[in-house]
């Protein structure tokens, strides 16, 4: 599934970079600024899930496709997709199956006025399974029809819902880094794979309508590729991705209600006997869950009826 001659090749560079380049570093603090307290309180964050929860989430996102030579393609997007957990074992690691429920996007060139209004998309329906932990830590992924190539509207390394998270507790304003190797098998067959060095901070609580949410934000680098010439594609992707986001939890349900997150990838296509060609991938994201179905009613969420995939505005 996952070449051992990519997984070799990457790792070394990845390695040398993660140590040379501390994460640490990514968080800014403004000229002038206080660096934040630390809080009196633990924050944990982890994801629960029980047999038989659904979960639906609904995107909004805007792209920007930047290659030069090209027009720049800019796109607007809504889409749904469901987490469904299959099963649990020792409470602690997750059988879950994920698709994309409905999308709908609109495809607009600057300086020209063509517009394309899309509803069909080949990936809707294609199911993902994924074993995981708590944390979010991918033990095992699979894909349905893995010889048949597809990627996800939001691309082959868009934001994951459940990223993970390589943390537990922490107090306010208390950081923690976490290096690992991310599958992002949600997004396209084949899957696209990245060397990650991430540095998670607890926020402090946020109040509203009367529940106190926890909140957590990262930076993120990564070197990625996606190898598709087992299924029959001639090139080769490289990128190099810096992205930042912020999860909200609900402290009830023990999952992300909100995930804002940027992601700026600088890609290098590869084909061979053809010069190198070079570009971006600019992606601005926020993925609200709406609705869980659960045996347990305190676990539920009732969507609203503004809820649905809808033409971008």
């Amino acid at each position: 599934m996952i070449s051992p001659r990519l997984v070799g090749a990457l790792g070394a560079v990845a390695l040398i970079a993660f140590c040379l380049t501390p994460a640490r570093a990514q968080f800014s603090v403004k000229p002038g600024s206080k660096t934040p307290v630390i809080g009196k309180d633990t924050l944990c964050f982890a994801y629960h899930l029980e047999a038989g929860d659904s979960l639906y989430f609904i995107t909004e996102a805007i792209d920007s496709v930047i290659f030069p030579g090209a027009s720049t393609l800019l796109k607007t997007r809504i889409e749904e997709n469901v987490v469904v957990c299959d099963s649990v074992r020792h409470d602690t690691i997750y059988y879950v199956r994920t698709w994309l429920r409905a999308a709908h996007e609109l495809q607009t060139v600057p300086g020209t006025g063509d517009t394309v209004d899309r509803t069909s998309f080949p990936w809707v329906g294609r199911e993902t399974y994924i074993t995981m932990t708590r944390q979010g830590k991918r033990l095992a992924i699979a894909s349905a029809r893995p010889n048949v190539a597809g990627t996800a509207p939001g691309g082959i390394f868009r934001p994951l819902a459940l990223p993970p998270l390589g943390g537990d507790c922490a107090r306010q304003y208390q950081s923690w880094q976490h290096l690992d190797t991310v599958v992002y098998t949600e997004n396209a067959v084949p899957e696209g794979i990245a060397f990650t060095n991430a540095l998670y901070r607890v926020l402090d609580f946020v109040d509203s309508n009367m529940v106190r949410y926890r909140q957590i934000q990262y930076t993120q680098s990564s070197i990625a590729s996606y190898e598709p010439q087992q299924a029959g594609l001639d090139f080769t992707l490289r990128a190099v991705i810096n992205s930042y986001g912020k999860m909200t939890f609900d402290p009830l349900r023990l999952l992300p209600i909100h995930h804002a997150a940027t992601s700026e990838q600088k890609v290098t296509i590869k084909r061979e006997g053809n010069k190198d060609t070079e570009g971006r991938h600019l992606l601005l994201q926020h993925t609200q869950l709406v609705e869980v179905r659960s045996a347990d009613p305190l676990r539920r969420l009732q969507r609203t009826a503004d809820a649905v995939v809808r033409r971008p505005r």
